[in-house]
């Protein structure tokens, strides 16, 4: 019986028979050819190592020959090249963002694709060859190698100010030598200060620009005399000038602190952009002595706008002569209300179709605002009246008629302060239902308690009061507990008297602990004064249903309108500081530098140095 190892040279082999002596013969030889095998394999091995160099760059060669060939097998690897080039896209991280500039930008940064580069030889020769990854140009010294990898594409530029990297002779001979390649262009200085830029020389077309934003130059761009007529989004802050020609494709524009224009001007820009659907303006217009070539401006795209300024009748010129749609939300906030005339607190005419839609309607109140919100289910209409610290509430009363036409069946009237005067009886006659704060139970009884010139009861048809008091601020509030029963009781009485009484008060606590005792003093008269008292819970205090166009924040140019119903002791719409011009703005000299400073200047070829400061 042969051994399973029958084969083996080794000696501790066991057998169970005895082998034959030829067998133990060719065992020896085998053992013997063994040998020399190795020997000639080891004297092969030594020759080869006679230079210990080239072994090494042999093994070296072999090696990385071995991982490219698995690289290559990997599953990411056996997309084609146009798809591997579309997933890189989304690997570079934006740099430039909605708190510096108003619109949504595609400035990124360029160190996440030199890190993509260093991955292994394919993605290197993939992304090498692909201009569209190297398309950005951000805060470099002139560099031909960039304008290379980028291959003719088009250019997306930015230069951004910053305390060591003043030097802007580069980047301004870069942009006027490929200004016709340029798709997207941002000039910021995001400080207070102006700096002078050189943009109105040697720039005297731009006929791909789609997106521009210039923050805090003293220059008014050159192109702006010439046709642009794939832009379409603009933001221009603390800078002069606006472009003079049409606008065909303009669908987003921004004017915040810039050098004051006409409004003539502004509506011939507006008469030229039929595409317009978002308009945001802050403090930028001023009264115009020139006739206005347009009577009506129709804006059938316009969806949003956004008009900051202290003066309503500059603001009621800019929007008398504009056609809105019914579907278009508009804001407008006034910074001032010491010199609001009565008229000025209504709603222009050019607001009528959206205005004739409202189904809901509020008014609230803070430390030093008043705000209306009509709305309907597509659409609404906010005007905020923001006082100084130190101002009081408007002295003249608001216009009878506040929304004429309008058949409101519930309104909302919340905060902790009281309303101008008339701001109740000017709430149409149509209303059976009213929301309200403890702070208006005053108005209440003093403007629908009483009848007018005339002998007209205000809101004859007023029939259910639902009164919400704050809880968890109850130390805010207009009254204490023990005198919002008795305050309701008057204006039940009140209105009793007058022959239209008040059927039901429903008495609604928020931001309450659930071991509190809801109970109020004086509640068993007022039960005998109306036909029903309901006591309930809310979770929070509620309010009109806005259209999802309202609600729905789009970066700082246009927050949710909720925002300024939640705290409504802050002003209803913050402007972000690299906005904002000083009080003492002046223009920063720029660094001129010859050619060979520009290459090793302190603006560099690296965007971590660049990153946006909220």
């Amino acid at each position: 019986m042969w051994p399973d190892d029958l084969y083996s040279a080794e000696d501790h082999v066991k057998w169970n028979t005895i082998p034959s002596g030829s067998f133990i013969v060719w065992k020896q030889a085998l053992k013997e050819m063994r040998f020399q095998h190795m020997q000639m394999s080891f004297n092969e091995a030594c020759s080869s190592f006679a230079c210990p160099l080239e072994a090494r760059k042999l093994n070296c060669a072999s090696r990385s020959e071995i991982l490219c060939t698995l690289n290559n097998l990997a599953p990411i690897h056996r997309l084609p090249t146009e798809l591997l080039i579309k997933i890189f896209q989304y690997v570079p991280t934006r740099i430039l963002f909605r708190d510096t500039v108003a619109w949504k930008s595609k400035i990124l940064r360029q160190e996440d694709i030199v890190r993509l580069v260093l991955v292994c030889h394919r993605w290197k020769d993939v992304i090498y060859n692909a201009g569209t990854l190297w398309c950005t140009i951000n805060n470099i010294t002139y560099n031909p190698m960039r304008l290379e990898l980028a291959q003719g594409t088009k250019l997306r530029c930015m230069w951004q100010t910053t305390p060591s990297n003043r030097n802007t002779s580069a980047f301004r001979r870069m942009l006027a030598e490929n200004i016709e390649r340029v798709q997207e262009l941002h000039i910021i200085d995001t400080g207070c200060r102006r700096v002078s830029i050189s943009i109105n020389e040697k720039l005297s077309e731009a006929p791909r620009l789609e997106v521009l934003s210039v923050v805090g130059s003293i220059n008014e761009p050159q192109f702006f005399e010439s046709p642009l007529p794939r832009l379409r989004t603009l933001f221009l802050c603390r800078t002069p000038g606006i472009p003079i020609h049409p606008l065909p494709r303009l669908t987003q524009l921004s004017l915040c602190y810039v050098d004051r224009i006409d409004i003539s001007d502004l509506l011939a820009l507006l008469a030229d952009t039929p595409a317009l659907q978002d308009l945001h303006l802050i403090s930028c217009m001023k009264s115009s002595d020139k006739v206005v070539l347009h009577a009506s401006i129709p804006l059938k795209r316009l969806l949003r706008v956004l008009i900051m300024d202290s003066r309503p009748g500059v603001v009621n010129a800019l929007l008398d002569p504009l056609l809105f749609q019914a579907s278009t939300a508009v804001r407008i906030e006034y910074t001032d209300w010491i010199d609001l005339r009565p008229v000025d607190m209504s709603f222009t005419h050019s607001l009528s179709p959206i205005v004739d839609q409202t189904c809901n309607f509020a008014i609230t109140t803070g430390a030093h605002s008043l705000r209306l919100f009509a709305a309907s289910s597509t659409s609404g209409i906010s005007v905020a009246f923001n006082g100084r610290g130190d101002s009081e509430a408007p002295p003249d009363p608001i216009p009878l008629g506040l929304l004429p036409g309008v058949q409101l069946r519930e309104v909302f009237l919340l905060g902790r302060w009281r309303a101008p005067p008339g701001t109740l009886r000017s709430l149409p006659d149509s209303l059976e239902l009213i929301y309200t704060s403890v702070s208006f139970l005053v108005d209440l009884t003093e403007e629908l308690g009483v009848h007018d010139q005339t002998q007209h009861v205000p809101c004859p048809n007023l029939s259910t009061l639902h009164v919400l008091i704050d809880r968890g601020g109850q130390r805010l509030n207009a009254l204490p507990l023990s005198k919002i029963a008795p305050a309701i009781l008057k204006f039940a009485q009140r209105r009793s008297e007058l022959g239209h009484p008040v059927e039901d008060v429903i008495i609604g606590f928020y931001n309450h602990e659930p071991e509190d005792k809801l109970t109020l003093s004086g509640i068993t008269n007022l039960r005998r004064a109306v036909e029903r008292v309901e006591v309930t819970t809310h979770s929070e205090p509620p309010f009109i249903n806005l259209p999802p166009i309202c609600t729905a924040a789009d970066g700082r140019w246009w927050p949710s309108w909720t925002d300024s119903i939640t705290d409504i002791s802050q002003a209803s719409y913050r402007v972000p500081a690299s906005w904002m011009p000083s009080r003492t703005a002046t223009a920063v000299p720029v660094v001129e530098m010859n050619d060979d400073s520009d290459n090793s200047g302190s603006g560099s070829d690296s965007d971590s140095d660049h990153m946006e400061v909220d």
